[in-house]
């Protein structure tokens, strides 16, 4: 019995650092440049961007303050100029349950663009579709699910 549960101790701590093994990765892209960025999705024509090779933009820094550099997930934001609807996908910083400021636009842009949505999830590559299950949070969820059936 002792050997289960030091088994298990083990599996929740690798468990616990596995989302520090990689950085995160998000789509990166605006529907302005980009077709396959827009509301027919094409991830296959779209790059794949690391999250740790980049700050967040500067009108942010101030606001999120030195410590809160790191991108804490994806983001979809849709915004309307002059009636064209433009969609960006990209690294989203601030935090994912208040998305006022990790949404705001750069206030020292001279043109001002309607926010229609602005969506956050956590995970790699999350702002592709609606959903933010990943298959990393499946695979460990599984993990789990058979660990815990072969040791109780």
């Amino acid at each position: 019995m002792k050997l289960k549960l030091n088994l298990l101790a083990i599996c929740l701590i690798i468990a616990s650092f596995w989302g520090y093994a990689e950085a995160l990765k998000c789509y990166q892209c605006t529907s302005a440049y980009d077709p396959a960025c827009g509301e027919n999705f094409k991830k296959d024509e779209v790059h794949a961007f690391d999250c740790a090779l980049t700050s967040p933009p500067r009108y942010l820094l101030n606001i999120l303050g030195v410590n809160n550099r790191n991108a804490t997930g994806c983001m979809k934001h849709v915004r309307t100029l002059n009636g064209k609807t433009n969609i960006e996908r990209a690294c989203f910083y601030g935090s994912i349950n208040n998305k006022t400021i990790g949404c705001s636009q750069d206030p020292s842009l001279s043109i001002s663009a309607v926010q229609v949505s602005c969506e956050a999830c956590e995970g790699d590559l999350c702002n592709s579709s609606p959903t933010s299950m990943t298959i990393k949070s499946v695979s460990v969820i599984t993990i789990f699910s058979v660990l815990f059936y072969k040791i109780f």
